[in-house]
């Protein structure tokens, strides 16, 4: 198991306090941290490839260029039929990036379509996490709202 980190993180982190990293947890001896720019750098193609909550993160961040890159590291990262699964906060539909920065939310078909661009496939979703009670229109950390967010589940493959 590999755990990247987004280089657009690491320039946006530089000089803050950091969590320790995943792989220093107890029982997490199979999990390797890498920091991705423009691979994910992993020794073998993989299977699967699962970005939660924080897609909309690196388009704040980094703009479509990053999400751009994002999606063509996984893409070259997973075998052929791998998958490639977002979840994230919904958004209303158009919402702009100053509403992103705001919300931490991203418009679901805006992801569709980056990724679609990247050349995967879209061949699954899940309503696991939808709440149709969220009007997407509060910043996800709010009262009330936090951990009860609409989010969405999508599952694209690589052909």
């Amino acid at each position: 198991m590999y755990a990247a980190t987004p280089q657009v993180w690491v320039d946006k982190l530089k000089g803050k306090p950091l969590p320790p990293p995943v792989s220093a947890e107890p029982g997490r001896g199979n999990v390797h941290e890498t920091v991705a720019a423009a691979s994910l750098n992993v020794p073998v193609k993989a299977d699967l490839v699962w970005t939660s909550q924080n897609y909309h993160d690196i388009r704040i961040w980094g703009g479509a260029a990053a999400t751009a890159e994002l999606n063509k590291a996984v893409f070259d990262a997973l075998k052929p039929g791998g998958h490639y699964i977002v979840l994230d906060h919904a958004a209303q539909p158009g919402l702009d990036e100053a509403g992103m920065a705001r919300l931490h939310r991203i418009d679901e078909a805006l992801v569709r379509k980056e990724v679609l661009a990247a050349g995967f496939v879209l061949d699954g979703e899940s309503p696991a996490l939808r709440n149709p009670k969220d009007d997407r229109g509060a910043q996800v950390f709010e009262t009330g709202i936090r951990a009860h967010t609409d989010q969405f589940i999508l599952r694209f493959r690589k052909p």
